[in-house]
Formats: structure tokens, C-alpha cells, sequence
């Protein structure tokens, strides 16, 4: 009779000579490290929520979504997926009959896709299959976006037909997108999304509940949005009052903490570092709120509140320009960034009591843009291929030229990108035993490209890159990295000669960091301060 397991006793198996050995302990070491890395680049450009189900097989694209299977010979890129998507979300027969009416006549989205068509005649000029690149314009952006926000919402929860319905309604149209949105940036944030019934008029819900996997926080999401404006001078002179929409917002019954995402819908460019000239009206208006506003007869419930704005879905063949977003916290005191604080310690303990809610301004930030391909692959590394080569890796092993015109082999342990020089530098550890020795070798402006779309992996490991110290809490972060796997005992031997030494000593684990990397992260800022003074 036949078994499984290995036959003889233990010890009966061959061993590896020990070079052999170590060797296949460095591959599986670099394989990890660059698992890692690999992972970080997914998440950089795809978010948080369920992965893209992607793979190439038999010369046919196959991407699942959910527990659903589609496949193409002609999809190159992931926005090649989801101009499919979107059509068969929606239905073919339902836009094919759309087009047929007189332009003016058809509903918002097949404008954006008349738009969308005559973008790709202008920009499309290389050969059938080439990949193209293009900035896009607002109506090109809104349907891809509103195409990702409906994948998204299929592939982390459930696609409802209600859904579907009111995005065919021209009046429920805007509502619709940004309902679609608001749920499509939960899920790149890593929340579970529990969708309401839309079609359960007896009781007062919100939107959909969102759970964050790994917290389990749970928050009560409802989303608000204005009709478009029409972007003429009187309309945009009008400063916007948003009172009504949160007042509307907080009367939908709930359990769970509240966040409500209001869209203004404002056909203004706004960039980052632009503050608009509403902004200390809507200030003013949400403090007046958390004094008077009334629900249901009592003071209005605390909220997150995030309001948006993306000139996106009223825009046609402009430019498409950056969203813009405003968080507050609604009657919650201490909520990031908008609060006064009295010391770095106390910004870093609200900014912990509200992770959960700061996440999803995080990922509204940071997964803004749609990904380009279906895996841990960068759109950046496509042209830095052609005739680029392997550009270095920690852990890799590589044959480098000796003092003496000779060639010896070696393993990357560290690796510098000098990006003003257009110069990495790599340390390498020679398997004779020699030592470590450092190389220069240029890069082109491709491989610089792919640098710096993800440079905390560019040497293929994941190995954070410092940004700078631009705020107070980035010299705590600094200095919390540090010093987070030192021990308790030695955080206090360096604290040993500070006068509140004893009070310190009766503090818990995490509190001895806190105190320590608080201490310093103040007289860092502090000296940053007097300089810049």
C-alpha cells in the first residue's frame, strides 16, 4: 500500500553543501524582501481594498471581478478594462440608445463619452494596439472615474441595480456619481462597505455602513451633492452654504459614528496649495452649525465631515485639474488637521483617537489617480524597459569589476539614488570576502521616472525614503520610527538625567516612547523654527 511522507528514517535526505545552502537562503530572503516591495507598489496605486484579479492566458486578458470572469485579446492597460466595464455595467442597449438621440438631448454620461471618443481621435495617432499617453480632460476623467468607482463598488461589495437605475435617471444622475465615488473611496481605504436597501422607504438609513478590516471601527456614511453649476461668473461668485446638506445628512438614523461627504460641484480650478476665497465663510457657517443646528429637536450629532470638490463632472474638453477636499471635524474638538493644539503630544493622541476617520482623507490624497496596469507593475517601467536593462536590487547578486581589471561577484546591501546627479550608488558585498566597496553607475531619465512614482521601492525592497520634516507631527513620525523597537529600559537610561525622570519611570511602555520621542521632536521644530526666523 502507497504512502505520503518521505521514505527512510530522519536524516535520510542529502544536504546542500553549505554555499549551496546559503545561497538559496539569500534567493528566498530576496524573494521575500521584494514580495514586500512589490506589495507596498499594489497599494500605492490601486489602494487598499480588494487587489485587481488579473492574468494574461492564451493571448487573452482575464480580470475577475468579485466572483465574475471577463477576458479580451485588445485590453492593454486597465483603463482598457474599464471602458469596457462601464458599458456592461450599464448595458449596452441602454447607451447604444442614448446615442441616437440629438447630442443635446442625451444623457450626461454619453456627452462624457462623445467627448471621450473625440479625445482618442486627437491623441490616439500610433499604430492599432500601441499604448498612448495623454493628459485627460474633465470629461475623459469622469467617466473613467465614474467606470473605476462602479468596479470598485462590484468588486469590494455588491453592485446594486438601485444603483444602476438612478445613474440611467438624468435627474438622480449627479447624486448617483457621487454616491459612487464616496463608496469607491471607502473601499480603496480599506473598509468592508455594507450598502443599504435604497428601495426600504420605512425607515430613515444612511447610505452604507463601513467597517475598516483592520481596526473593525465601523462608520455610518452618507453622501450629499449639489446640482452642477453652470460655471458662468454670477454663479461662481456665490459663496457656497453647505448647512442644509449637513442638516439633511444628520437626521438619517444610525448606531455607529458618523461621516458625511458633501460635493459642491464648483467648476473652479483649485490646487493644492490654493485656499479658495469661500473657504472662512463655510468656516464660519460649520462653527455656527455646531452652535445651533437642531435634529429631530435635539443638537445636531458629531460627524466627520469631508467636503469635496471635483470640477471633473461638469467639465467637457478642459484640462482636467486637480479635486479638491476640506475636512472638518463637526462638533469633535480634537479631529486632525483643523484643531489648535497645545503640544505635539496632544496632536499625536487625537491624531490616534480618529486613525480610522483620517484614513479615508488619507486615501482621498494618496489613491487619487486610476491605475494604468493589472498588477505590481509601474506605467513608469514600461518606457524605462526598452533598452534599460535590470536596473539594481538589494539582495541581487551581480558580477563587478576588481582593482585589478578583474571581475568578481558580489550581493547589493545598500543602494542611494543621487537624483540630482543621475547616480546610484550601490554597496556591494563581495563573496571573497573582501569586504564591502561602493560603485557608481548612471540612470536614464526613464529609470528616474520610475524613481520617483515609487521611490521607498525602486532597489526592489521596501525601504521608506524620508520626505522631509515639514510638519510638527513628521518630527514626531522621525523620531517614533527610530526609537519604536528600542526597550523600555534603555529609552529610560537615555532620559536618565531629564528632571522628570522619576514621573516618567511610572509611566507604561508606550507612554515612555511617546514622552521620549515627543521631547525631541519639540526641540527639533523648535530649532527648525529659529532657523527659518
Amino acid at each position: 500500500m502507497a504512502r505520503s511522507g518521505f521514505a527512510g528514517p530522519p536524516g535520510a535526505l542529502p544536504m546542500l553543501p553549505t554555499a549551496v545552502s546559503l545561497e538559496i537562503e539569500r534567493q528566498m530572503h530576496e524573494q521575500m524582501l521584494n514580495r514586500d516591495a512589490r506589495e507596498q507598489r499594489r497599494r500605492e496605486m490601486q489602494g487598499l481594498g480588494a487587489p485587481i484579479i488579473s492574468v494574461e492566458h492564451a493571448g487573452h486578458r482575464l480580470v475577475a471581478v468579485r466572483n465574475r470572469l471577463h477576458w479580451s485579446k485588445s485590453w492593454k492597460t486597465f483603463e482598457d478594462f474599464l471602458f469596457y466595464y462601464i458599458q456592461k455595467a450599464l448595458g449596452p442597449d441602454w447607451g447604444t440608445a442614448e446615442l441616437k438621440k440629438p447630442e443635446g438631448e442625451r444623457h450626461p454620461l454619453l456627452r462624457w463619452y462623445t467627448r471621450l471618443c473625440e479625445f482618442q481621435r486627437a491623441n490616439m495617432t500610433g499604430p492599432p494596439g500601441s499604448i498612448h499617453h495623454a493628459h485627460m480632460s474633465g470629461a475623459v476623467k469622469a467617466y473613467l472615474h465614474l467606470a473605476y468607482d462602479l468596479y470598485l463598488i462590484d468588486h469590494n461589495s455588491e453592485l446594486q441595480a438601485s444603483l444602476i437605475a438612478r445613474l440611467k435617471s438624468h435627474d438622480h444622475f449627479e447624486g448617483a456619481v457621487h454616491e459612487a465615488h464616496v463608496v469607491g473611496m471607502f473601499a480603496k481605504a480599506g473598509f468592508d462597505i455594507a450598502l443599504e436597501d435604497e428601495t426600504d422607504i420605512t425607515r430613515s438609513h444612511v447610505e452604507f455602513v463601513a467597517t475598516h478590516r483592520e481596526s473593525g471601527k465601523t462608520l455610518a456614511v452618507e453622501a450629499k451633492a449639489f446640482k452642477t453649476t453652470s460655471g458662468k461668473a454670477s454663479d461662481l461668485a456665490r459663496t457656497p452654504t453647505i448647512r442644509a446638506k449637513l442638516e439633511d445628512a444628520l437626521r438619517k438614523k444610525t448606531e455607529h459614528e458618523r461621516f458625511v461627504v458633501i460635493e459642491l460641484a464648483r467648476p473652479e480650478y483649485l490646487n493644492e496649495d490654493a485656499h479658495p476665497g469661500w473657504l472662512p465663510a463655510l468656516d464660519a457657517e460649520v462653527e455656527q452649525a455646531e452652535r445651533d443646528m437642531f435634529v429631530r429637536g435635539k443638537p445636531a450629532p458629531p460627524a466627520y465631515v469631508l467636503v469635496t470638490n471635483r470640477p471633473c463632472v461638469w467639465a467637457d474638453n478642459e484640462r482636467a485639474v486637480p479635486d479638491f477636499a476640506l475636512a472638518y471635524g463637526f462638533k469633535i474638538p480634537d479631529f486632525m488637521p483643523r484643531a489648535p493644539f497645545t503640544s505635539i503630544l496632544s496632536a499625536v493622541k487625537a491624531r490616534r483617537k480618529h486613525d480610522v476617520a483620517e484614513k479615508v482623507f488619507y486615501a482621498v490624497r494618496d489613491f487619487a489617480s486610476i491605475p494604468s496596469t493589472f498588477g505590481d507593475d509601474l506605467p513608469e517601467e514600461r518606457l524605462a524597459a526598452e533598452g534599460a536593462g535590470d536596473r539594481p536590487r538589494i539582495g541581487a547578486r551581480y558580477l563587478v569589476p576588481s582593482e585589478a581589471n578583474e571581475h568578481r561577484t558580489g550581493v547589493v546591501v545598500d543602494a542611494l539614488l543621487m537624483e540630482s546627479w543621475k547616480q546610484v550608488v550601490l554597496t556591494i558585498r563581495h563573496d571573497d570576502g573582501s569586504g564591502d566597496a561602493l560603485y557608481s553607475a548612471p540612470i536614464t531619465e526613464e529609470e528616474l521616472a520610475v524613481y520617483r512614482a515609487s521611490p521607498d521601492t525602486f532597489f526592489g525592497v521596501l525601504r521608506p525614503v524620508p520626505k522631509g520634516i515639514k510638519t510638527p507631527l513628521d518630527a514626531f513620525d522621525f523620531f517614533y520610527r527610530a526609537y519604536r523597537e528600542t526597550s523600555r529600559e534603555r529609552l529610560l537610561e537615555l532620559m536618565a538625567n531629564w528632571p522628570e525622570i522619576e514621573s516618567v519611570r511610572q509611566m507604561s511602555d508606550d507612554d515612555v516612547l511617546d514622552h521620549y520621542c515627543d521631547r525631541w521632536a519639540t526641540h527639533m521644530w523648535l530649532q527648525g523654527q529659529k532657523k527659518s526666523a
